[in-house]
């Protein structure tokens, strides 16, 4: 071969792989965006595992303030939420002063199972004529309960409102307390009297519940009492 005949070859080659390094740029390209895109889809995914874990932390949340609200509720709870409910303002306002205050003879039985079990329960309420008397003893035992109960529901209640547990559940579960037409209010009378204010939350779904009643709607499946 001679010196022009290489020559010629050598240029015939370099013609030949003038474009590979625009395919190189090609695939380089489609790789990128390959790439890009499994990114995007790993990062939708993560975020659609965070939210669904989110979510079921919420919901779980709310299972244990149900059980816990079920663990801690005494036998006289619902007793004490019963008559306190039946009660005027001059008769709250004893119990919250923890005085002495008449009731109906006809709450005999009712007042020996709610302070059954209590220290000194036979110093709470004594017989006066054909009326009954709630001592002293009696009234702080009553205003003890009651306030313990709305505490505790408040600590639910702050859970709901600020979204960190699932609200629907709690709503399923919470609201049957307060429906009037069973006879539950819970203490709507004696959180009046002490005021609201205590009770910012409770309030906030009090008021949720008042606007679903307007509504018509199935009986929900509750676990509390």
């Amino acid at each position: 071969m001679t010196d022009e005949q290489f020559a010629d070859l050598i240029a015939k080659l370099n013609d030949r792989g003038s474009g590979w390094p625009d395919i190189v740029q090609a695939i380089s390209a489609v790789l990128t965006l390959l790439m890009l895109v499994l990114a995007f889809i790993q990062f939708r995914q993560m975020k659609k595992e965070m939210k669904l874990d989110h979510a079921r932390s919420r919901r779980q949340l709310a299972v244990e303030l149900c059980a816990g609200w079920v663990a801690n509720q005494e036998p006289q709870t619902f007793e004490m939420c019963r008559f306190v409910d039946q009660l005027d303002k001059k008769q709250i306002d004893s119990i919250l002063t923890s005085a002495t205050f008449e009731v109906s003879a006809n709450c005999g039985v009712q007042l020996k199972k709610l302070f059954e079990g209590f220290a000194h329960s036979e110093e709470c309420f004594k017989k006066t004529g054909n009326k009954l008397t709630i001592t002293e003893v009696g009234s702080q035992q009553l205003r003890y309960l009651a306030i313990r109960y709305l505490n505790q529901l408040e600590t639910v209640f702050v859970a709901w409102a600020s979204g960190v547990c699932d609200q629907e559940i709690i709503e399923k579960q919470f609201g049957p307390l307060l429906d009037g037409r069973a006879g539950r209010n819970a203490l709507s009378s004696f959180r009046e009297q002490i005021g609201t204010a205590h009770f910012p939350n409770f309030d906030a779904f009090v008021s949720v519940e008042r606007g679903k009643a307007a509504k018509p709607h199935m009986p929900p499946q509750n676990l509390v009492q």
